[in-house]
């Protein structure tokens, strides 16, 4: 398929990693895509590094908010959004140069997503390919079942950046971010994303570096409230 992909930034207190990320998106070797730069409202100096790409580049979008959390940054992005497919890439993540053309190279329908594999990185190491995914696709009306027992990591729970989102099917259905959860917000968001579709698409390669820290606060509240919250979105 020949499309436009639209890559949304939420930006929040990341100065130190943000140029890194910002470069590995504007050197994709696909180009067909806008790449929509959300300062919310950082008080480093994450809007000026924004803007000084934006100079250099016309793909580049940037809008400047006050600080809203990562939720309204999204939704704000997608409003922006011209692009009939999106992606969320975190601001202290980085990606191959064949993160796009991955997502592009495999695309079908709005109803089929495309889910990347992960390289899992901290200071001591990187763990690639994380999640183990094969170049399997599902049929989810049919291959249910198949998701829990061929490999756990196959159940789409939370993180929005490895995964293919259809602007079609967030339009038609008023899909947003939800800004009161301040826990497992991604994981919500997949799962009601996830009624809309017919077919899961498993890409091997792993594009996406994660950047793991395993002292933040949602890592450490991960074994219980995390966990709890992702059982009650699965069970609605």
């Amino acid at each position: 398929m020949s499309v436009k992909i639209s890559v949304i930034v939420p930006i929040y207190k990341v100065e130190k990693y943000l140029e890194k990320c910002i470069t590995s998106l504007i050197n994709q070797s696909f180009t067909d895509f806008e790449l929509i730069l959300v300062d919310d409202g950082s008080p480093d100096n994450c809007g000026k590094i924004c803007d000084d790409f934006k100079e250099k580049d016309s793909r580049i979008k940037v809008i400047h908010l006050e600080n809203g959390g990562v939720c309204r940054a999204r939704n704000e992005g997608m409003k922006l959004a011209t692009g009939e497919f999106y992606v969320f890439v975190d601001s202290d993540d980085w990606v191959e140069k064949d993160y796009l053309k991955d997502f592009a190279d495999n695309m079908e329908d709005d109803f089929t997503m495309v889910i990347q594999n992960c390289n899992r990185d901290n200071d001591e190491k990187s763990e690639t390919k994380f999640f183990g995914y094969e170049n399997k696709s599902f049929v989810l009306k049919e291959d249910f079942g198949k998701l829990f027992y061929e490999n756990p990591h196959y159940v789409p729970g939370g993180y929005p950046w490895n995964k293919l989102y259809s602007a079609k099917i967030i339009k038609e259905n008023n899909l947003q971010f939800d800004p009161a959860i301040k826990l497992a917000d991604d994981e919500k968001w997949n799962f009601e994303y996830l009624v809309h579709i017919k077919k899961l698409k498993f890409v091997e390669n792993a594009n996406y570096h994660y950047i793991y820290n395993p002292g933040s606060i949602s890592n450490q509240k991960r074994p219980f409230e995390r966990e709890l919250t992702r059982f009650a979105f699965k069970a609605k």
